[in-house]
């Protein structure tokens, strides 16, 4: 398999872990060969050199390790995420496509020259990705993990990016700033759910990153509550939720005196099923994002993992 042209390499790598019941086979099998080519994923590979030992190699060892279920950007080292690439490791959430509403939706509500601040910041991919779109914002990150804090501040220097780091449990090491915008995907998955997870995530991805109690609500409890202490009037408040959750987070809001509470779809174009009381509007079943504000704050998120967002003001 190895001594053969780009082309034909992938379509056998392909093949492979087709049979193996790889659903995502196709681009799975693009991306490692281009990421090991160093080649562009559009690139036409009938054009493409032969692939050297080196590289065929590389390409067997991360052919193993994709069929014993280890995901590909763990493998790789990287994963894209709004325009960049981010190196991560299995001491961060592998960042998602969905979530870049929330980063959208943090961009819309940023005044110029704003303080922006992103909990559980992981990678750093949300942080980084504002102050890349924003540069004349001060962005600034929280997370409890050391280790995945040097992952965010390793991506920070490599992509040129100016982001104060914090280590340190949610708002807690920031508690004496005011912000204008505050984002966070944070852990929100229950202990029933976490047990039915596909085990691509269950046994590959931190579960400090997804776990949150027995409803997945425990973070949310804390976070909203210390987020409302530093945000300003008028600042707006940016939460990803789970599928189940929007009901819960919306209450959560208005008990901490958030108003403007509503919901943002997700790129997937699933609304989280959230619904206020006094509102008689037909709640939709999919995932999404909910939305509120403070005396001036605004809240919203967004995720692959299993919901949505929710936003405040």
């Amino acid at each position: 398999m190895w001594a053969d042209t780009p082309s034909v390499c992938l379509r056998r790598i392909r093949e492979t872990m087709r049979a193996h019941g790889i659903e995502d086979a196709d681009s799975t099998a693009r991306l490692m060969i281009t990421r090991v080519l160093k080649i562009p994923m559009a690139q036409d590979l009938s054009q493409t050199e032969p692939i050297k030992p080196s590289q065929a190699q590389m390409l067997a060892q991360c052919l193993a390790r994709r069929l014993k279920g280890e995901p590909i950007q763990y493998i790789l080292g990287e994963a894209d995420f709004y325009g960049l690439t981010f190196c991560v490791t299995p001491s961060v959430l592998i960042p998602r496509m969905d979530t870049e509403t929330l980063v959208l939706k943090a961009l819309e509500n940023a005044p110029r020259q704003g303080k922006v601040l992103d909990v559980c910041t992981g990678s750093g991919c949300i942080a980084l990705a504002i102050k890349h779109e924003r540069p004349d914002c001060e962005v600034q990150a929280t997370d409890i993990s050391a280790e995945a804090l040097k992952v965010a501040k390793d991506n920070g220097q490599r992509l040129g990016l100016d982001v104060g780091w914090h280590c340190g449990d949610l708002c807690a090491p920031v508690k004496t700033q005011q912000f204008d915008v505050i984002v966070s995907n944070p852990p929100y998955i229950s202990e029933t759910e976490y047990r039915q997870l596909s085990p691509l995530v269950r046994e590959y991805e931190p579960p400090l990153a997804l776990l949150a109690g027995a409803k997945g609500l425990d973070v949310y409890e804390r976070l909203i509550m210390q987020a409302d202490d530093c945000l300003k009037v008028g600042g707006w408040l940016g939460l990803e939720i789970g599928s189940t959750q929007a009901q819960d987070v919306m209450r959560l809001l208005r008990q901490a005196g958030l108003k403007e509470i509503g919901m943002k779809e997700d790129l997937s174009g699933l609304c989280m099923a959230g619904k206020d009381e006094n509102d008689d509007r037909p709640v939709t079943n999919h995932r999404g994002s909910v939305s509120g504000i403070e005396p001036f704050d605004c809240a919203a998120g967004n995720d692959e993992r299993y919901g949505g967002m929710a936003q405040a003001c």
